[in-house]
């Protein structure tokens, strides 16, 4: 057996030769997963089941990272210092508040305050921006088909930010969105593309 922690959070949990020994179920009742120090909080993997076999091998990910890190790990000398940059991103999470820690670990001889926990938050809110508003009016309607064909063909002004206008999702603003946004208003067609403006 050997578990692998990386500093990514990653953890490899990997099973070799598997021996039933004396238990009276076997393998037919494993019970697979990780949990905290205390067991308040875990991952379960499967729950008294015949699950386990030899040379298996089971992995724990985050599916999604909402921060990362510039760098998870290195070095310094004495008296120097080093920047690690902190990027949360909001893309594929729904709206509310979303909680972590960055603990920072030394092998200094004089641990003074380390582990040290740093907390970091991100809040997310729902969109600014209503796809296909591409006159800024709050609503999306002919007035927005307009104004992307006034912006295209006469040189008016563009929408803003200009994304607004791509209500077909095609990373640009064009006929081709005037036209699907005439659609969508007369004839039922498909609503602007979500989401906009990332």
């Amino acid at each position: 057996f050997q578990a692998i922690l990386y500093p990514s959070g990653q953890v490899t949990l990997q099973y070799g030769t598997m021996n039933p020994g004396a238990d009276a179920d076997g393998l037919e009742g494993a019970t697979i997963g990780i949990e905290n120090a205390d067991a308040t909080e875990g991952l379960e993997v499967v729950f008294n089941a015949a699950y386990m076999h030899d040379n298996l091998a089971i992995e724990f990910f985050m599916p999604y990272q909402w921060m990362t890190l510039s760098q998870y790990g290195g070095s310094i000398l004495p008296g120097e210092s080093d920047t690690v940059l902190c990027t949360f991103t909001s893309v594929e999470l729904d709206t509310g508040v979303y909680n972590s820690d960055i603990v920072i670990t030394s092998n200094d001889p004089d641990p003074g305050d380390s582990p040290m926990t740093i907390g970091a938050e991100l809040t997310v809110v729902g969109s600014a921006y209503t796809c296909g508003d591409a006159n800024g009016d709050e609503d999306v309607n002919i007035a927005d088909g307009v104004f992307i064909i006034n912006y295209v063909f006469k040189g008016g002004p563009p929408p803003d930010p200009l994304c607004l206008g791509d209500a077909n999702g095609d990373d640009a603003v064009n006929v081709a969105d005037a036209v699907y946004l005439i659609n969508y208003v007369f004839k039922d067609g498909p609503a602007p593309v979500e989401p906009c403006c990332l």
